[in-house]
């Protein structure tokens, strides 16, 4: 068995929404204001046509800033509410999908998972096959952030092989902490008949639904290009020989 751990880290932040309100109360804060000068102001002195209008204007001004926010307040809510399992299923098919279980299938030599276990002391890594048997158990990485973890075929496990990953991570107290877990497949097949679009890796089945990220496959195209251009080079040392001869 052979494994590989890699990590990154990323964030994302929105302040949209903090702009919204406190436009809005900045807004309100100034109608009540422009109202209680109307209430108040001397009769026999009003206040004049063109500071009323400047004040107007700027109330204009404020509200036109509140619509914006909230229209991108929208806008960030459509994009983040927006689920993988809504894409096209052509956009998923000979492309490389991370999706929220622990079940992988054995793809291309090896079942790929991703992990990550925030403030973890310690950690372990079981994998068990469909029958429950471990087929794997060792030490993972518990610094922050997400790692990846691969586990190659071998005469014990082969290609098309389910496997699951179990991630038990405690802190420096003995707490028991919950991993976030992916797992990642290659997707070779789309099949809507049943009105849930489910994404198939080497006979695997899982809901697009689940799809939390999407990426282009590794290509093979450089590599073949390399062996056959190795095999035509080969052939013709071989024929240079045979001719000499």
């Amino acid at each position: 068995m052979t494994t590989a751990v890699n990590s990154s880290t990323n964030s994302t932040s929105s302040t949209a929404s903090t702009a919204t309100s406190a436009a809005t109360a900045s807004s309100n804060e100034f109608l009540n204001i422009l109202l209680t000068e109307l209430k108040n102001q001397n009769p026999i002195d009003p206040v004049s046509t063109k500071d009323f209008t400047t004040q107007l204007a700027q109330y204009s001004s404020l509200e036109q800033q509140i619509s914006t926010n909230s229209k991108l307040d929208t806008l960030i809510g459509d994009i983040s509410g927006t689920s993988m399992g809504n894409l096209s299923p052509t956009a998923y098919l000979g492309n490389t999908v991370d999706y929220s279980d622990n079940t992988a299938v054995v793809q291309n030599g090896s079942a790929n998972w991703n992990y990550s276990t925030n403030g973890a002391s310690a950690v372990t890594i079981t994998v068990t096959d469909s029958t429950g048997a471990t087929v794997y158990s060792g030490a993972g990485d518990a610094t922050s952030g997400t790692h990846t973890f691969a586990l190659s075929a071998d005469s014990t496990v082969a290609d098309g092989s389910l496997l699951t990953i179990n991630v038990a991570a405690t802190d420096s107290t003995g707490g028991i902490l919950t991993p976030t877990i992916t797992s990642r497949a290659t997707v070779d097949a789309v099949d809507s008949t049943s009105g849930v679009t489910m994404l198939e890796a080497n006979g695997y089945s899982f809901k697009a639904s689940l799809v939390t990220r999407i990426a282009k496959a590794a290509s093979t195209t450089s590599s073949s290009a390399a062996d056959a251009a190795a095999a035509a080079a080969a052939a013709a040392a071989a024929a240079s020989s045979n001719t000499s001869s």
